[in-house]
Formats: C-alpha cells, sequence, structure tokens
C-alpha cells in the first residue's frame, strides 16, 4: 500500500479496501495492546456496590497505533467523498453514451 501511495495512485479502486484491511489490523493491535487497571476503594465511606474499577489504559505503542489509526480513519473518510464525486461525474457520461 505504501508502494501505492508513493506512486501517486491513491485514487485507484483497491485503495479504499487496502486501507479497510489496515484500519482492522490497526485496531486489533491496539485492543491487544490495552489492559485495565484496576483499582480498589475499601473506604468506609464508599457505599456502591463496587468495591473495585478498572480505567482501560493503553501501552505507548498502543498509543502511537491510535493515532495514526485516526489519521487513516481520516483518509479513508476523505478518499471515500473523492470516490463518490468521480463516480458521480462519470455517470452522466454513461447516461448519455447509453441515449
Amino acid at each position: 500500500m505504501a508502494a501505492l501511495l508513493r506512486a501517486r495512485k491513491i485514487f485507484d479502486k483497491g485503495i479504499l479496501g487496502m486501507l479497510r484491511e489496515l484500519v482492522g489490523a490497526l485496531d486489533a493491535e491496539i485492543a491487544e495492546c490495552t489492559y485495565v487497571e484496576t483499582r480498589y476503594n475499601h473506604s468506609l465511606e464508599n457505599v456502591s456496590d463496587y468495591k473495585t474499577w478498572g480505567p482501560e489504559r493503553l501501552t505507548p505503542e498502543a498509543e502511537r497505533l491510535s493515532n495514526a489509526l485516526a489519521v487513516l480513519i481520516e483518509l479513508y473518510a476523505t478518499l471515500s467523498a473523492v470516490h463518490d464525486i468521480l463516480r458521480a461525474e462519470k455517470a452522466p457520461e454513461g447516461l448519455r453514451s447509453s441515449a
């Protein structure tokens, strides 16, 4: 995919599928690098039913991957819009040629 981007073939048909696969792979990797940090509260003032809670934390690698994921999702959305516009521009040509 990087070779296609360097060759400026960003508008080729298969690029959106490749981006979708890359987003899925990054998402799975981020989930794998996420852990739950368990915290306890045994205080007498704690009247809730739960004595523990666990916020999710990201490893530094997962943090970097999540930043890259955000950029790729924006790229995917932008490219999808461009592909839609390109298809919309070709639609009248197809109608004219069939008439």
